[in-house]
């Protein structure tokens, strides 16, 4: 029999501090008895869980489903959970997410609809690693777990096998975008990234890569990687003595005149004059 845990932690804040596609909520690890049940709640953000070992079971959109290993059960935002035992030891991770774009950016991982998915092995050290950066409460630390999320879901759509309800293009689609996502956070501050070289890499044509990216997505690329450099300049603002012109350059922007532009539409204030706010805030 496996020894009983239920770990869980939580961010503090009830929603995202920083301005980030979307933020982790709070992460957990439970090797639970046959006699387990979660409280039946309607959950106000997106919840993903991974099977370790064992069997259990998951009420999704009224359908009871079952989640062993190599499974990923997903509820989207505002559905009811429901959790139990089916007799046996059971053994689970599973993490939460909120913001702005946590919905979308799970659907562009081919997670289209809520269900269970064989998706492969589970990475243990990611989810060791996300809970690592849930201790940590700064901004630094949310933007880690943010990341760290990231590469879980590319991992499971990297092995995903039986999505729900998805054809074979659909599923080249959602693979397509995950490329192209895993290529923006890995290279963002660069300020050659944009639609040409993303589509180069991808082997698109420009038009039919950005359609495509806004279709999964629900934004251009080009406001998506503006999204991040904002928000990753934002908190340099904030936290940091760099000059603005280095924080332009190190957030990606090679004329501090468009990132003036970029951050007054995002705040309704130039870089300096949100300095001057953050500071007395």
């Amino acid at each position: 029999m496996l020894q009983q845990l239920t770990f869980s932690i939580y961010r503090p804040s009830r929603s995202p501090s920083v301005d980030i596609p979307f933020g982790v909520r709070s992460c957990g690890h439970y090797r639970v008895h046959g006699n387990f049940t979660d409280m039946v709640l309607t959950k106000p953000f997106v919840e993903i869980f991974w099977g370790v070992n064992g069997t259990g079971a998951l009420i999704i959109d009224g359908k009871e489903c079952t989640l062993g290993p190599q499974q990923c059960a997903i509820y989207f935002t505002n559905m009811q959970h429901q959790v139990f035992a089916t007799g046996e030891d059971w053994e689970y991770r599973w993490f939460t997410l909120d913001g702005s774009l946590a919905e979308s950016t799970l659907r562009s991982f081919g997670f289209t609809k809520a269900g269970v998915y064989d998706v492969g092995a589970i990475p243990q050290p990611l989810f060791q690693n996300l809970i690592n950066n849930l201790e940590d409460v700064s901004p630094y630390g949310e933007r880690l777990a943010c990341t760290t999320a990231f590469e879980i879901l590319t991992t499971a759509s990297s092995q995903l096998k039986t999505p729900i309800h998805r054809s074979k293009r659909q599923r080249s689609n959602a693979e397509t975008i995950a490329q192209a996502l895993d290529f923006i956070h890995k290279n963002w501050m660069d300020p050659m990234v944009g639609v040409e070289q993303i589509s180069k890499m991808l082997g698109m044509h420009r038009s039919s890569f950005s359609k495509l990216f806004q279709a999964e997505v629900g934004l251009t690329p080009k406001d998506y990687i503006t999204r991040i450099r904002v928000q990753y300049a934002l908190n340099k603002l904030r936290q940091s003595s760099q000059s603005i012109k280095e924080i332009a350059q190190e957030a990606g922007w090679e004329d501090p005149n468009y990132f003036s532009r970029c951050i007054k539409a995002a705040t309704g204030f130039s870089p300096s004059q949100y300095r001057k706010q953050a500071e007395h805030a």
